[in-house]
């Protein structure tokens, strides 16, 4: 029996072939700068919750004081959270607790209190992108089972708005069924194949995939679906490469021959204020689309763009 976590599930969802490539195949991939960040203010944070000294001093100049702001928020708001019974809870369950290795499904659980009635499950998110209800709520579903006590709150510290995003338990028993489902699905496939999305440009193994080759012509349909797949990841891949460049060319509209013209264009990011209950939006937003299981920025500036701030991110498109 494969073990299972939460990055394994949500690999598979995004890309099958991603999937295979990272666990199966055992292709080693590159931590980037966001995560490497992230990794050092979630100990920090830890740190700080311990009495510990926390050390965010070998992160570059340019980050510290970012990540210092974050350490000091995110310890405030998760002491306010209710009495700590754990900090980077990890966890390996089959049945009840096991060795880390032998366990069916685990994962690490940054923040556990005490709330009327049992307990409240948290993790801290650095990133811009909102965090998905499933990831905490299958935490909370194992969580209740090792600890014996009810979740009656869980959610995300969101570090970069010093906010709280809290979701309903009520997504538990959804988030064990979809886990189950998913489980279904890996151990069954059998071919794990591509799925063309945004989430190329982002990922590591680009140049292995599959669909990533010259297709010079499409003699019936479903070589039309597979030229059309190939043609999206080898944009992502483009775009991908455009990143690497950024710095290294100007804001101008750049002629590289045969009539390809690009040029920098700004695209927005949204940014959560504070004073906002984004939980009361996020609900709203679940009400008109029950279909989502992740809630974007953007989605939620749709309905109340009064609770975001907007920022212009340049990316390189062709014209």
């Amino acid at each position: 029996m494969r073990l299972y976590s939460y990055s394994k599930l949500s690999t598979y969802e995004t890309c099958p072939q991603k999937y295979k490539f990272r666990y199966v195949d055992h292709l080693p991939s590159l931590k980037g700068a966001p995560a490497t960040f992230g990794i050092a203010v979630h100990k920090a944070i830890a740190d700080e919750l311990l009495g510990k000294p926390s050390n965010i001093l070998n992160l570059p100049m340019e980050d510290f004081f970012r990540a210092k702001e974050m350490v000091d928020s995110a310890t405030e708001i998760s002491r306010g959270l209710g009495e700590i019974v754990d900090i980077e809870r990890r966890f390996a369950y089959d049945d009840g607790e096991v060795e880390w290795d032998r366990g069916y499904f685990r994962g690490i659980i940054d923040l556990i209190t005490k709330v009327k009635g049992g307990l409240g499950v948290w993790d801290w998110k650095t990133g811009y992108k909102t965090p998905s209800v499933f990831q905490v709520s299958l935490y909370a579903y194992y969580m209740q089972k090792l600890y014996g006590k009810p979740v009656e709150k869980m959610g995300y510290v969101l570090l970069n708005t010093n906010s709280i995003l809290e979701f309903d338990p009520s997504f538990i028993p959804q988030a064990k069924e979809k886990e189950e489902w998913l489980v279904k699905r890996i151990e069954s496939d059998r071919n794990f194949k591509a799925t063309p999305s945004e989430a190329c440009s982002y990922c590591d193994y680009i140049d292995s995939c599959t669909l990533n080759r010259a297709v010079t012509e499409a003699r019936n349909n479903i070589e039309a679906v597979k030229l059309y797949q190939s043609i999206l990841v080898q944009k992502e891949s483009l775009k991908k490469q455009q990143k690497i460049l950024k710095g290294y060319v100007d804001n101008q509209a750049i002629d590289l021959g045969k009539g390809k013209v690009y040029s920098v264009e700004l695209e927005p990011i949204y940014r959560k204020k504070k004073g906002y209950d984004f939980d009361t939006l996020i609900r709203e937003l679940a009400m008109k689309h029950p279909e989502l299981i992740k809630f974007d920025n953007a989605g939620l500036y749709d309905i109340h763009p009064e609770a975001f701030s907007v920022i212009q991110k340049k990316v390189y498109k062709e014209r």
